[in-house]
């Protein structure tokens, strides 16, 4: 689709086009606008802007870079977002207005905050198949004779939350280790309280509970804990999943959300938290320049992104998705299959721009204890549920990346990638449909991996020696780690 030209960056403030609709009761007001000659959903009267770095030369990581705030109208508000990423909101402003307060501020880029929701899963019946055929038809367990996880890798589900207490997930969530646990203060001074196993940017608070069900979904399809005896395993057995709340109860948020936790996990991994991989189950159909920027970010710190296409039967080549359409390095985009190796017939598909298909019809997984309503308990259990969607086909990719990147240390997300499409099982219901033309293969995956050189760190050193690992094409170290031996180095 043909872009407008933009001012200073800036794309022509909108119009509305139809009456509002309140789609979070107390969360968001949402209206249709005109948008680079798109018709987008985003919240009224805001916008998320970048402002330019003002020390691109000396600083040498994110957490250096320095931006200028503009200063805003009477009647306006400005809240910040990070690394100069910001949310204006500015009540009944004219286009005019707002070209004129950018260009007098020199705004970066500004677009309108874009709605985002969740790829929620279909539920007609004709969907149902055996609710536990993903992982064997991917190979897990051929790839699970290898490795199955390890407590040191994290991923970060940016979702609806994770029911960070549900019996299969509780021992495999992410504990914050610089901060303590309800205490009322933020410890480890990042701008949150509390925040224990995650954050909720949606409301603001450090507790990224899922009142929804589809963040625990695709968290249990990551890493619900293996071998213990209790309800199912997901692909990583042994993991720290990182729960990024930026969706509300009825699964809507907005992209200034979105950036607020990518810019968490952004902030965490350069804390030296090993993020591994991040799990994006949604999505919409415009364009941000703001979150684009911010998954580059991302991406720049070596984690591998997931997102998944969308379930709309759209061709993403035409008609792209976000953040799935996004061209950053190591971004994966995954369509939903079926057992019988077809598209399932709400996926959207693209065979430029979604890479692979995973398991996305009628899959089980957990279920939060405050899960909506259309998450039924499976056979009686009200801890397990089975769904449909490319957002529940994604999370087996990122679990894949997070498997990949416990078994070769430092491996970049193009590697990871590359090890991911290149394992692919090749069926003719995926041909035409897909780049790889194929489904998802974990086992030959993990044979890819290994084989791949030059992606895992030696070090030579001594007793008390403290060492700085760099991650490949972060272009700055993430973490110091002190190392005491109780016996002379070999």
């Amino acid at each position: 689709m043909k872009k407008r030209k933009r001012r200073f960056g800036l794309a022509e403030t909108p119009e509305p086009l139809e009456r509002r609709s309140m789609l979070a009761a107390n969360l968001i007001d949402v209206s249709q606008v005109a948008w680079n000659g798109q018709l987008v959903d985003a919240v009224k009267d805001e916008y998320v802007l970048r402002m330019p770095q003002l020390n691109a030369r000396s600083a040498t990581s994110p957490v250096d870079y320095r931006h200028s705030r503009p200063a805003v109208q009477p009647g306006w508000s400005l809240q910040t977002l990070g690394s100069g990423f910001y949310k204006l909101k500015a009540p009944g402003a004219t286009q005019s207005v707002i070209t004129s307060w950018a260009s007098r501020n020199r705004v970066q880029s500004l677009d309108v905050n874009a709605v985002r929701k969740l790829n929620a899963a279909p539920n007609d019946p004709l969907f149902g198949a055996a609710a536990n055929w993903g992982f064997p038809q991917i190979q897990a367990a051929g790839a699970w004779d290898t490795g199955t996880g390890t407590s040191s890798t994290i991923v970060a589900v940016l979702d609806s939350g994770v029911d960070y207490n549900h019996p299969d997930l509780a021992a495999n969530m992410w504990r914050n280790p610089n901060e303590i646990a309800n205490d009322g203060v933020d410890n480890d001074n990042n701008g949150w309280v509390d925040d224990v196993f995650g954050v909720s940017t949606i409301a603001g608070t450090g507790n990224p509970m899922d009142d929804n069900g589809h963040g625990t979904f695709c968290a249990g399809l990551i890493g619900a804990v293996g071998n213990n005896g209790v309800g199912m395993a997901g692909m990583n057995w042994s993991v720290q999943i990182m729960a990024v709340k930026v969706f509300d109860a009825v699964g809507n948020t907005s992209t200034s959300a979105i950036i607020s936790g990518i810019q968490y996990v952004i902030n965490q991994k350069i804390a030296g938290q090993n993020v591994a991989a991040t799990n994006h189950s949604y999505g919409g159909y415009g364009f941000v320049q703001q979150e684009f920027d911010a998954l580059n970010q991302l991406a720049a710190t070596g984690v591998v992104i997931v997102a998944a296409a969308g379930n709309d039967s759209i061709d993403n080549d035409v008609v792209p998705a976000y953040p799935a359409s996004y061209t950053i390095p190591g971004l994966i985009s995954v369509a939903g299959s079926t057992q019988a190796d077809s598209l399932a017939s709400f996926s959207n598909y693209g065979v430029a721009s979604v890479d692979l298909a995973a398991p996305g019809v009628s899959v089980l997984s957990t279920r939060a204890a405050q899960a909506a309503g259309s998450y039924v308990p499976y056979d009686g259990n009200t801890g397990y549920t089975t769904s449909s969607g490319t957002s529940f086909a994604a999370p087996f990719v990122a679990g894949t990346a997070g498997l990949l990147k416990s078994l070769k240390l430092g491996a970049s997300p193009e590697q990871v990638k590359n090890a991911i499409l290149g394992g692919v099982d090749k069926v003719a219901g995926l041909n035409g449909e897909v780049l790889t033309g194929g489904r998802l293969n974990v086992d030959r995956a993990v044979d890819l991996i290994l084989a791949t050189q030059g992606a895992v760190p030696v070090a030579t050193f001594s007793p008390g020696q403290t060492l700085s690992f760099l991650e490949p094409n972060a272009g700055f170290a993430y973490a110091d780690v002190k190392v005491s031996l109780d016996r002379p180095a070999d």
